[in-house]
């Protein structure tokens, strides 16, 4: 009789756990200001630096990560600079460039570059569509990491 009374009561509370229901809330991921890098490197590491005003500025390395913000200090060769967002997990910013006619280049055009980037801990995956005089030449995709500073 015990244990039959016991059984039910086990039953009965193995029943009521199925019928909890749990929620995992996901934590929103925190964007950080600061210098994002590629690994890879050529000429230079592609590097990004996104300040807390609003603004990327894009330029290459030749230095080693943990060297980057100090050489970017003393002389920043600055590719190009534009105001970015931030939302829901996505930076987006957008270049334009206006090319002059030349040896390689025999018209005018305006380059514009469209940049979306999706945060992922303390990398970002970055994906850019260049678009000359309204036809869309190319699409890259490249990653780039948070570098820490002390």
């Amino acid at each position: 009789m015990k244990v039959l009374l016991s059984l039910s009561l086990l039953i009965s509370l193995a029943f009521a756990q199925q019928d909890a229901t749990f929620t995992v809330k996901k934590s929103k991921q925190a964007f950080k200001p600061g210098f994002y890098c590629s690994d890879y490197m050529t000429d230079g590491r592609a590097c990004y630096y996104f300040d807390t005003l609003g603004t990327v500025r894009m330029f290459n390395s030749p230095e080693l990560p943990d060297k980057i913000p100090a050489a970017f200090a003393k002389k920043p060769n600055v590719l190009y600079s534009a105001p970015y967002t931030y939302t829901n997990d996505t930076l987006r910013f957008k270049i334009a460039v206006y090319l002059n006619p030349g040896d390689f280049n025999p018209v005018s055009a305006k380059q514009t570059t469209t940049v979306v980037g999706t945060l992922k801990d303390d990398m970002i995956r970055l994906t850019a569509v260049t678009d000359v005089n309204g036809r869309v030449d190319s699409r890259k995709e490249t990653f780039v990491r948070l570098i820490h500073q002390p």
